[in-house]
């Protein structure tokens, strides 16, 4: 597999250098399946493993003190979990229990019937508001990272109703591990429509190298300072919240 520019960084191609956009409206127009994916080698395997536990192990063991901060302040200032989990579908659309840290009330309703949490959202509390300004719910994902079914960089994990929704046109997305942060993440996360984070999901997979990952890894924290992408630029459509309602709940 092949290396893909990231965000703002062209990449050779017969044509010349182009953007990396517009290789992803390429990806929207093109059919895949006639160009079969190929799979990643043992070697690959191992190293992009290898970067997991390098990085993923020691990264743990430090956030450890922060994440037993997060969960007194979560128990100290709202009723209910410390931790929100929900299945999640991984590499080979095999099923997993992703780990985050909760940020809404417990067992309120959605008052926007949508399939995201919106910045609004009577039910996110004050420390879950915090928490996802930086981006700090998601830590204990680095459990599943060290378990196995998610890779630090990676497609975003989906819950069941997004993954069938994936699968008439982004299904090559499963072809790999989930990840923490990844192509989605970094350039747009949930400002971007549905289907442009799956574009990117695919192109993720496509264009995948070992030296990908460490740069995409490099170029997180930034976009969390930030604060990127944090909720939809744009309200729920008829069809997402059609597909939320065919599947079993939204996002937290």
């Amino acid at each position: 597999m092949k290396g893909l520019a990231p965000a703002g960084e062209g990449m050779a191609t017969p044509g010349g250098a182009r953007p990396v956009l517009l290789q992803i409206e390429d990806l929207r127009r093109a059919d895949h399946r006639a160009d079969p994916l190929p799979p990643m080698s043992i070697r690959e395997e191992l190293a992009k493993r290898a970067l997991d536990l390098v990085v993923g192990v020691p990264l743990t063991a430090a956030l450890l003190p922060l994440g037993v901060a997060i969960a007194v302040a979560i128990k100290l200032d709202t009723p209910g979990p410390v931790f929100f989990t929900q299945r999640r579908r991984g590499r080979g659309y095999r099923p997993f229990r992703l780990v985050k840290f909760r940020t809404l009330r417990d067992g309120d309703a959605d008052p926007y019937e949508g399939y995201e949490v919106q910045n609004d959202d009577v039910r996110i509390t004050r420390v879950g508001r915090l928490l996802r300004r930086f981006s700090l719910d998601e830590l204990p994902q680095l459990i599943c990272v060290m378990a196995g079914p998610m890779s630090l960089v990676g497609a975003r994990p989906l819950d069941d109703w997004e993954s069938a929704r994936c699968l008439s046109e982004h299904e090559e997305r499963f072809e790999m591990r989930p990840g923490l942060t990844g192509l989605a993440q970094v350039m747009g996360r949930n400002s971007l429509a549905f289907g442009e984070r799956g574009d990117l999901d695919v192109a993720y997979v496509r264009g995948w190298s070992l030296r990908q990952d460490i740069r995409l890894l490099l170029k997180t924290p930034w976009v969390v300072v930030a604060g990127v992408g944090l909720y939809p630029a744009r309200p729920a459509t008829e069809d997402d919240t059609r597909w939320k309602h065919a599947g079993r709940g939204g996002l937290r």
